[in-house]
C-alpha cells in the first residue's frame, strides 16, 4: 500500500493530537464556561535569554502528566468528536475521541517509549477502519518521514510544554512589531537539526505560537496558542484551545482546533498495560509507515508570496522562506 494525501494527513493528526483534519474552511467550537486563573506577570521588561529560558524549562519540568476532556471541531463533519486525552512526559500520549460517545467510530491515537499509532475506526471520514503506526527511530528513517518528520515532542510544543535543549540553537529573543518575542532555533531531532520559530508573550513567558520548517526551509505546519489556565499549586500553565495548521498552501494544506476542559496535572493513575499499548483490534488493515512507499507529492507552489491564514485574535507574523507574512 503507497501512502497517498488522505493517509498523510492521518498522519498529521499524531502529531498534533486531533483526530481527522479536513481542508479548512473554518469551524468554531463551543466556548469553555470555566473560570481561568489568570497567569502572573513574570518579566516587567524584556526578559534576557536566559530568564526566560529558565522560566519556560521551569515551567514545562512541573508538569509530569496531563489530563484533560477534549472536544475538536471538523470542518465538513457536522458532529463534534469528543473524548479525552492523557499526556506523561516525554513521550507518552492516548488521545480517544468519538462523535456522540459512540466508541465504536472516531479514533484511537497514542505515543509510548518504542512506537506511535493512528487508528481510523471505520464509520468516520475514511470508509474502512485503518491502523496506522511506526518504531520512532524506524520511522525517522522511512521514506514517508522525508514529507511528514514527526516527533513526538511536537504534540507537548502544541500543549506549551516546551523544552529548551541544552544542544540546541537558538536566536533571540526579538521583540516583533506586535510586541511579542520571538525565538529561532535549530533543534535536534531524529533526523538532525531542523528549523523553529517560537513565540512568546512578553509579560508571563507563555509559548503563543511555534512554527516548524523541513531540511528545504518549507513550513511543515504551526500553531496558534489561545488562552491559558494556570495552576499556582504547581507553577504551571496549559492552554485551553489551540489552532493547528499543516503545509500550508500545499495540497495537504490542513486546519484544526481543539479545546482542552476538566484540565487536571500530575498525580494521573493508569494501567501502564493498557494506556500506553497499542491497540489491537481484529480484521482491520494495518500499515507499518516505516515501511510504506509514498505517492509523489506536487512542489509547493508559490507559497513563499502567499499569506497564511491566523487566528484572529493572533496578528501574527511568521518568517517563511526569508520572507514576512502577515495578516
Amino acid at each position: 500500500m503507497k501512502c497517498n494525501s488522505p493517509c498523510l494527513r492521518l498522519l498529521w493528526i499524531w502529531l498534533v493530537g486531533l483526530v481527522v483534519l479536513a481542508p479548512a474552511t473554518g469551524c468554531k467550537l463551543f466556548q469553555s464556561r470555566e473560570k481561568l486563573t489568570p497567569v502572573p506577570v513574570v518579566f516587567t521588561n524584556t526578559p534576557q535569554v536566559g530568564d526566560l529560558f529558565t522560566t519556560v524549562n521551569r515551567r514545562t519540568q512541573n508538569v509530569r502528566q496531563l489530563q484533560a476532556e477534549t472536544t475538536v471541531g471538523i470542518s465538513g463533519v457536522p458532529a463534534k468528536l469528543s473524548g479525552s486525552l492523557i499526556v506523561e512526559r516525554p513521550n507518552r500520549l492516548r488521545l480517544k475521541v468519538s462523535p456522540l460517545g459512540m466508541d465504536s467510530l472516531g479514533a484511537d491515537i497514542g505515543s509510548n517509549e518504542q512506537q506511535f499509532w493512528v487508528w481510523v475506526k471505520s464509520g468516520g471520514v475514511m470508509a474502512d477502519s485503518m491502523l496506522m503506526f511506526a518504531n520512532h527511530q524506524e520511522y525517522a528513517q522511512s521514506q514517508v518521514a522525508t514529507v511528514m518528520p514527526l516527533e513526538p515532542r511536537w504534540i507537548t510544543d502544541a500543549l506549551g510544554l516546551i523544552t529548551f535543549e541544552s544542544n540546541g540553537q537558538y536566536q533571540g529573543p526579538i521583540t516583533r512589531p506586535d510586541g511579542r518575542l520571538e525565538i529561532r532555533a535549530q533543534e535536534p531531532t531524529a533526523r538532525g537539526m531542523m528549523a523553529s520559530t517560537m513565540v512568546f508573550d512578553p509579560k508571563t513567558g507563555l509559548l503563543k505560537q511555534k512554527a516548524m520548517y523541513d531540511a528545504q526551509g518549507q513550513m511543515i505546519g504551526y500553531c496558534d496558542i489561545g488562552e491559558y489556565q494556570y495552576f499556582p499549586e504547581v507553577d504551571a500553565a496549559v492552554p485551553t484551545s489551540m489552532t493547528l495548521h499543516f503545509r500550508p498552501g500545499t495540497d495537504l494544506a490542513s486546519t484544526a482546533t481543539i479545546q482542552l476542559s476538566n484540565i487536571r496535572l500530575n498525580g494521573l493513575y493508569v494501567d501502564p498495560n493498557t494506556a500506553w499499548s497499542m491497540p489491537n483490534p481484529v480484521g482491520i488493515q494495518r500499515v507499518d509507515l516505516s515501511r510504506t512507499p509514498i505517492t509523489p507529492l506536487p512542489m509547493q507552489s508559490a507559497v513563499s508570496t502567499k499569506q497564511v491564514s491566523h487566528t484572529a485574535e493572533n496578528e501574527s507574523y511568521l518568517p517563511f522562506r526569508g520572507k514576512w507574512l502577515t495578516r
